[in-house]
């Protein structure tokens, strides 16, 4: 059962709610401007354009963000390699969810029970498919990002 592009990303996401990413995790901006989200991964992190075209990730599992490729064209390109798919997809992992018969919707996400932040920053192994929006309003909240 190989994986395919949408079992590891997540790129069909409302302007409303990719509106609500940006305010929520406003603080973790690259330059503090909002940047084009271009895609989700399946445990919620964004990959974002940034106002200089690099392209960050932004985490809601550890409140932070940081670069990934240099432009668009160079994320594209490095996101089709087996090693960068396991660092900032997650494949291996989703693999294992996926072939222990946990299914998720086109807009959902491998919510970590409990967040990281809630678990001593541990990456639990136990997932609950959830809906992105609502784990990045709940992610926000347990990093101090939002009010509860």
């Amino acid at each position: 059962m190989p994986l395919q592009f949408d079992d590891l990303m997540i790129t069909q996401v409302s302007e409303a709610d990719q509106r609500e990413f940006q305010s929520l995790y406003a603080g973790l901006m690259p330059g503090g401007k909002p940047g084009r989200p271009i895609a989700f991964n399946r445990v919620g992190e964004c990959f974002l354009e940034a106002a200089d075209h690099s392209v960050h990730v932004v985490s809601c599992l550890a409140g932070d963000s940081f670069q990934v490729a240099p432009s668009v064209e160079a994320f594209m390109a490095q996101v089709n390699t087996p090693a960068w798919q396991e660092e900032f997809l997650w494949s291996e992992k989703v693999f294992g969810w996926k072939s222990a018969g946990i299914k998720v919707g086109p807009t959902q996400v491998y919510a970590l029970v409990p967040h990281p932040m809630a678990n001593e920053g541990q990456i639990s192994q136990k997932v609950q498919p959830t809906e992105l929006k609502t784990w990045l309003k709940d992610s926000a909240k347990l990093l101090g990002l939002a009010k509860a």
